[in-house]
């Protein structure tokens, strides 16, 4: 199969798809967490669609901060 943009499984070969999620900002004052109001487009794990296996990812695809 070919190559996706997320990378392929390595189980299968099957092209990975994002499992996007929205995020709310928490900031902490005084030890106390609050939200700062902002948010953003997040990418949990990737998923193979064929196998389900799950690929934990860092916040290499996360988007930027918006309000």
């Amino acid at each position: 199969m070919e190559g996706g943009k997320y990378g392929v499984c390595e189980g299968c070969g099957a092209p990975l798809e994002p499992v996007w999620f929205i995020e709310d900002e928490v900031a902490y004052s005084g030890g106390q967490p609050y939200l700062t109001g902002r948010k953003r487009r997040a990418v949990d794990v990737l998923v193979c669609p064929c196998c389900l296996k799950e690929h934990c990812v860092d916040d290499t695809f996360d988007g930027p901060w918006y309000k």
